[in-house]
């Protein structure tokens, strides 16, 4: 029993999604090779290959994205690191990331160009909040991050402050407070 048993929480462990299942699931799908069989006059074969995690410039923590409703998040651009993205949803974050994958998410994470977004940080246990207190949060993030030396480690102090001020102001039970998660580590 305790092998059958062991055996079933490591299969479970290795096909549970994360932040990076749906956008792997994306680029995997995209990368195909079309081979003309009838006109090939050699062997080469062209591998195309995506090295996420060895190329992505900060250290990826193990943080798994909160699960719940209502988050006012950070991404940043796989392609260009200093390029960010804030955005707010009442939904969960899994499905609002899977929509900035697919090109689906806003105007802003779109471009092709800078596909796929990681997901840097975010405020969570928004569930009570409404979405213009969301959006109230969000633009106090972006306004900060625009007032000071562009770096990540500016934006993710500038969450993190946007955060505590918010439970200070309002002197929230700890159940109702809300908690910022960082999901990557400065190296």
């Amino acid at each position: 029993d305790d092998i059958e048993g062991a055996a079933i929480r490591l299969y479970e462990t290795l096909i549970r999604r994360n932040q990076w299942t749906g956008c792997m699931e994306e680029r995997i799908a995209n990368l195909s090779i079309s081979h003309d069989n009838h006109n090939s006059t050699n062997n080469n074969h062209h591998t195309r290959t995506l090295h996420l995690v060895r190329d992505f410039p900060f250290k990826l923590t193990h943080q798994h994205i909160p699960k719940g409703d209502g988050f006012v998040y950070m991404l940043c651009s796989h392609k260009d690191p200093s390029y960010i993205y804030i955005g707010q949803t009442s939904r969960k974050l899994r499905e609002r990331l899977n929509e900035h994958n697919s090109g689906r998410g806003s105007k802003t994470t779109k471009n092709p160009a800078y596909l796929p977004w990681a997901p840097v940080a975010c405020i969570a246990n928004m569930g009570k909040l409404t979405k213009s207190e969301r959006e109230d949060l969000e633009r106090k993030w972006k306004v900060r991050n625009n007032e000071q030396e562009h770096n990540m480690a500016n934006y993710l102090r500038n969450g993190q402050i946007i955060t505590q001020n918010y439970n200070m102001e309002r002197n929230l039970p700890p159940q109702d407070e809300l908690i910022f998660v960082t999901f990557v580590e400065l190296t």
